[in-house]
């Protein structure tokens, strides 16, 4: 009988032990594994949560809608009147509508040598005679409907240098009233102007720009 205590005495303290090391779990008397807690694998890693925490709902994750890359204005050209129609049946696929137009493309990289408007016919015809007088001929009066009608133009130049080598010719024959400006015209040339475009509107004019491998498409300049 002693001896039969003395075993079950053995193995209660052997389950004790056994608990105590968190080799067993008791859920009723020890809430604490340390055995255990000791074995885990990156328990720096592990974040202690209250009970509310762990109860709680889970909630959706928000995911922020992908921001789409937009330009204000592009601008495509320059295209003589030519393939206008060419280039506008290929735009209609991509749908532009209000948001496409096109201008007129002006050079103003001219420089012009001339004598400001007269005010009539009569005065510009007696000013080309003076001119005739001084030896200057290559010249013709300005007749169109333009601020400059009833001018005389003695020159245009792409370097501003070129104009002011005539100037100082026409001064040298007794020229007095002729001035340097610049020369702006409107030519037989537009641009595409687009606003508000997408990336992948920006992708599809790129794809038609292989039809038109010299026109450039580019941010509109600043006004």
């Amino acid at each position: 009988m002693l001896k039969f205590i003395f075993f079950c005495l053995l193995i209660a303290n052997a389950l004790l032990i056994a608990m105590w090391q968190g080799y067993i779990a008791n859920p009723v008397f020890e809430p604490r594994q340390p055995q255990r807690l000791m074995q885990q694998q990156a328990a720096a890693n592990l974040k202690l949560i209250s009970v509310d925490e762990a109860t709680a709902p889970m909630k959706p994750e928000i995911k922020e809608p992908p921001k789409v890359q937009t330009f204000a204005c592009l601008e495509w050209g320059t295209f003589p009147t030519t393939d206008i129609t060419k280039v506008e049946d290929k735009l209609k696929a991509l749908t532009f509508g209000n948001r496409q137009s096109r201008v007129n493309v002006q050079d103003t990289s001219t420089t012009m040598v001339f004598i400001p408007p007269l005010g009539s016919k009569e005065a510009a015809d007696k000013k080309a005679l003076e001119l005739t007088h001084l030896g200057v001929h290559d010249f013709f009066i300005v007749q169109d409907q333009s601020n400059m009608r009833w001018s005389i133009s003695l020159g245009v130049f792409k370097s501003e240098e070129s104009a002011k080598q005539l100037l100082a010719s026409l001064v040298s024959k007794g020229v007095h009233s002729a001035k340097i400006g610049v020369h702006s015209a409107e030519t037989n040339k537009v641009n595409f102007i687009f606003k508000n475009v997408t990336g992948s509107e920006r992708s599809d004019l790129d794809n038609l720009k292989t039809d038109f491998p010299t026109q450039d498409l580019h941010l509109c300049k600043a006004a």
